[in-house]
């Protein structure tokens, strides 16, 4: 309810209640499916489906590299290695909603992609805690969500502090590359 004070004339005061009903614009939820498994730079057709919101909508893939038109609903990935596609939705009143899907490449199981470090704490003021799992060393990568290469670095064996307090709060994309494949992470900065 919106309520308010009236000045009438001659130093009458009188108060007066309005009603209003207001109703919220629908989100968009947006849903990319399952992650799937893929041969080697052989095209893969994704549809962002919308399920609510108020068109028209634009989206935005990345990494855009991946696919044929990082502006459109639907698209097609080409990817060498295990990738995380990525697509934000907007609609025609600001809203905006997210999803993701891994293209895992075959020949590398989701079992070895899923299993090979731990991060933590996530959320994390910047300061993480990372642990390789079944491996001794590996490459860490993380990248904005825009695709940009933000910090390159070798890990070996047991936990090691990762210092990343100089980002902007956000969601980034930590990848371990390993002698058993690729995992993939999302990990948040919040301060």
């Amino acid at each position: 309810m919106l309520f308010g004070t009236l000045l009438l004339c001659g130093s009458t005061f009188a108060q007066t209640i309005i009603q209003a009903s207001l109703t919220p614009p629908s989100v968009p939820v947006v849903d990319l499916g399952n992650d799937t498994t893929v041969t080697p730079n052989s095209p893969v057709t994704l549809t962002a489906a919308i399920s609510s919101g108020t068109g028209p909508f634009t989206y935005s893939w990345t990494p855009a590299s991946a696919v044929d038109d990082p502006t459109a609903q639907i698209v097609v990935a080409t990817v060498a290695n295990t990738t995380l596609l990525e697509v934000v939705v907007a609609d025609s009143n600001g809203c905006e909603a997210t999803d993701d899907v891994n293209l895992f490449v075959s020949g590398i199981s989701a079992e070895q992609l899923n299993n090979n470090f731990g991060i933590s704490p996530n959320p994390s003021t910047g300061i993480f805690t990372i642990e390789l799992f079944s491996v001794m060393s590996g490459s860490v990568y993380l990248h904005g969500l825009n695709g940009a290469l933000l910090f390159e670095g070798i890990v070996t064996g047991g936990q090691e502090r990762l210092d990343f307090s100089h980002l902007t709060d956000g969601v980034y994309l930590l990848s371990v590359v390993t002698e058993t494949g690729v995992s993939n992470e999302r990990i948040i900065i919040k301060k």
